[in-house]
């Protein structure tokens, strides 16, 4: 990807409008240092909703963030590279709006939006989505494992979709990364996700730097972190 021209980039782009600010993308090469930059850049501002639930085979969640003028994405990810085949919706922005979707004008974000991913779910069953929380009363979470590869927490919805084979595996596979949380403007909104497939659901929570797996029963997230209460099972 690093090596394509903006036009050729956006030639090799599937794009089609389903109706106003609703787009599918399609895309067979994705570029972790791409989100990770911008990550970085963009490190105050926030994505995801507050709730999430799994009954039985299906799992639904709300989008009630604020919507704008920015277009959303149903997004394809293709297999390449030992990744899954993947298919999830991403959070809109205000700097890809209607009108440049329509031209099929080159953004940056079309390289990002990848890791922009706010749910889906991957060719081995395994769905994962990102919800906002307050942030607990220990304090803002900065980095989960110093010894790992740093992952921004925004893209972790990404990196569960496209390496994960099943949910306990994604677990693992977190435990492994030193996940960032991208500092919002007051310090007083992070993330938690919910990772399931056919045999499990967890709840993915980090507080005070300290990785938290929940294995639950209960599959429902909404505005508060599981890990405070005692309904839920904590594993690690």
């Amino acid at each position: 990807m690093a090596n394509k021209s903006n036009d050729t980039f956006m030639s090799d782009l599937s794009l089609n409008r389903i109706d106003q600010y609703l787009y599918e993308v399609t895309y067979t090469d994705w570029d972790y240092s791409v989100g990770s930059d911008y990550c970085e850049k963009y490190r105050g501002s926030t994505i995801g909703a507050c709730s999430s639930i799994r009954n039985g085979n299906l799992f639904g969640r709300n989008l009630d963030w604020h919507y704008d003028e920015g277009a959303s994405f149903i997004i394809h990810c293709n297999p390449t590279d030992g990744r899954h085949c993947s298919i999830g919706v991403t959070v809109n922005d205000t700097a890809l709006t209607d009108e440049i979707a329509d031209d099929n004008k080159y953004n940056v974000l079309y390289k990002v939006l990848p890791f922009l991913t706010v749910d889906g779910i991957n060719d081995a069953g395994v769905v994962c989505n990102i919800n906002v929380v307050p942030t607990g009363d220990k304090g803002y979470t900065t980095g989960t494992n110093p010894s790992g590869d740093d992952l921004w927490s925004k893209m972790l919805v990404r990196y569960v979709l496209d390496y994960a084979d099943s949910a306990s595996h994604a677990v693992e596979l977190i435990k492994e990364k030193n996940i960032i949380m991208p500092m919002s403007d007051l310090l007083t909104q992070e993330y938690h996700w919910m990772i399931a497939d056919k045999y499990s659901t967890y709840v993915v929570e980090f507080i005070d730097n300290k990785i938290n797996i929940i294995f639950t029963i209960i599959r429902i997230t909404v505005n508060y972190m599981k890990i405070n209460s005692k309904l839920y099972g904590i594993i690690s």
